[in-house]
């Protein structure tokens, strides 16, 4: 049994990818067969961990644009370099082509695509967009979600956008007679300061407590994660030890996702 997790805001520099990456690669430390999906045209999953895919186009987009992807994931995933039990589906700008396609059952092909594989869990990258063909796709491989957000308007509005669509989606399924419909199990909130917290950002994390969207623990923001992602190197290995606190929130956060996370 697989458990299927998107990430997800529709705003963009919101730590929706560090918050992917680093879910995939610490459920790949705890021994989980991992697999990462780069489901965002920008790519920035697959740039960060440096992954190229097996053959030219086989990417993400290749499982989007086939009539019948069928098992399709385990073949097109490359092993990463930072962990044996992590391997990653790789993006492409090409990806956000796909997004003026509207053929018959397309948003079901990511889905039909992680039938049968191997990864014991599977995380999602999803683009920050408006509904759409990718966030469909997303929407429909699924069993939960969570969206990611840093303590500002932009990082709340991204919550709000992504709350619509999945509204919009569940009242669509549930006319169809569909239960495939992804758990809510709320946001993430990254960069998150130690320090006194401005009367901005406080007032975007009250809200999101208010509503009960957050999980917690918080993310601290550490200058080391992003060093890191600039070095295209994981801030968890050695080095990069001020990074820690960030590690033992995602690793709380994990815990939550994994146990609430219904197996497909």
């Amino acid at each position: 049994m697989t458990k299927i997790c998107s990430v997800w805001s529709e705003s963009g520099g919101v730590g929706k990818t560090t918050t992917a990456v680093s879910l995939a690669m610490l459920a790949a430390e705890q021994g989980h067969r991992s697999l990462l999906v780069d489901l965002d045209p920008r790519a920035a999953s697959t740039k960060w961990l440096e992954i190229a895919p097996h053959q030219q186009g086989y990417h993400v987009g290749a499982i989007l644009a086939a009539e019948n992807p069928a098992g399709w994931a385990d073949e097109l995933a490359v092993t990463s370099t930072w962990h044996e039990n992590l391997s990653v589906i790789p993006s492409d700008r090409s990806v956000a082509n796909r997004e003026a396609e509207k053929p018959d059952g397309g948003e079901t092909r990511l889905r039909a695509a992680l039938m049968g594989t191997a990864a014991d869990v599977v995380f999602i990258d999803c683009p920050n967009r408006q509904g759409g063909m990718l966030a469909m796709n997303a929407l429909m491989a699924s069993g939960s979600l969570v969206y990611s957000a840093t303590p500002t308007e932009d990082g709340v509005d991204g919550v709000e956008g992504a709350r619509q669509t999945l509204a919009t989606f569940a009242r669509s399924q549930q006319l169809r007679g569909s239960t495939l419909i992804p758990l809510d199990l709320g946001a993430v909130i990254t960069n998150v300061r130690d320090t006194v917290i401005p009367k901005v950002e406080r007032a975007s994390i009250e809200y999101i407590n208010d509503n009960d969207l957050a999980l917690k623990p918080f993310i601290p923001t550490r200058e080391a994660v992003r060093q890191a992602r600039y070095n295209s190197e994981w801030y968890g290995q050695p080095g990069y030890d001020r990074a820690e606190p960030v590690i033992a929130a995602y690793r709380q956060v994990l815990h939550t996702i994994l146990e609430r996370t219904p197996d497909q």
